[in-house]
């Protein structure tokens, strides 16, 4: 496994620092916490800058600088999976301003249906609403550590244009990866789905899911989480995985 940090050099109280700003491994960003700073002055050397007084201006602040930093990893907001962001108010409609805020980030930035995020209230020391994401990167290759394989998302487009025809198209990918890679089925350990339209559709895909385990003698399949997220036109369904050696 190889990793990447990105980050800039520390100054004033930090001085000699480096100041992480996400990691990559695996295919997959992760962020450093990124709070509600005013984009026009931020300076990310000090990780100050200022803050506005409205939960909403904060979280829309936050989730514009971490887009930043996924594009200095090589991802982007299209290719994130999950964001959690913290909110620190008295306010009892905090945690409800924090997520209108984030899904109008998202559309007026091309993804109409915003990632899987999870917001929390709690305490931070800089400002009223912080976040941070976990993307992939587009184009990661497989890749090994400690006896394990990292399938990358591998996507249901082109298999078919209902969920069920793309739900065997994404298992299929997976398969023939696996078995490229010298694995078999009955070694993954772990499956991540990402759908479209999720509660219209998991009434659909998951016999798929199912049969195309039972079928090949699989009974135990492995541990599963799905999540409705933004995918491409066309796309209904994404999956990655990850197999034992």
């Amino acid at each position: 496994m190889s990793k990447q940090i990105f980050g800039v050099p520390g100054r004033d109280t930090k001085d000699g620092r480096f100041l992480t700003r996400s990691a990559k491994a695996n295919g997959l960003v992760f962020t450093t916490l990124h709070h509600g700073f005013d984009p026009s002055d931020y300076d990310p050397t000090i990780e100050s800058g200022t803050l506005p007084e409205d939960l909403p201006t904060q979280t829309t602040f936050a989730l514009t600088e971490l887009g930043k930093v996924l594009a200095e990893a090589g991802s982007s907001l299209e290719n994130v999976v999950r964001t959690t962001i913290f909110v620190n108010s008295p306010d009892g409609d905090a945690v409800e301003q924090a997520n209108a805020a984030a899904v109008e980030f998202f559309a007026a930035n091309g993804i109409v249906r915003a990632p899987a995020f999870a917001t929390w209230r709690g305490e931070l020391v800089d400002s009223g609403v912080a976040a941070d994401m976990v993307a992939t990167v587009p184009g990661d290759s497989v890749s090994r550590t400690g006896g394990f394989l990292r399938i990358p998302p591998q996507s249901g487009a082109g298999g078919g244009v209902g969920t069920s025809e793309q739900t065997e198209a994404c298992l299929s990918r997976i398969l023939a990866v696996l078995e490229a890679n010298g694995s078999r089925l009955d070694k993954l350990v772990k499956v991540q789905v990402f759908m479209a339209d999720i509660g219209e559709k998991h009434g659909l895909y998951n016999p798929t899911y199912n049969e195309f385990f039972h079928s090949r003698g699989i009974l135990q399949k492995p541990a599963r989480s799905t999540l409705g997220v933004e995918l491409d036109p066309g796309e209904l369904i994404r999956m990655e995985a990850i197999a034992y050696e």
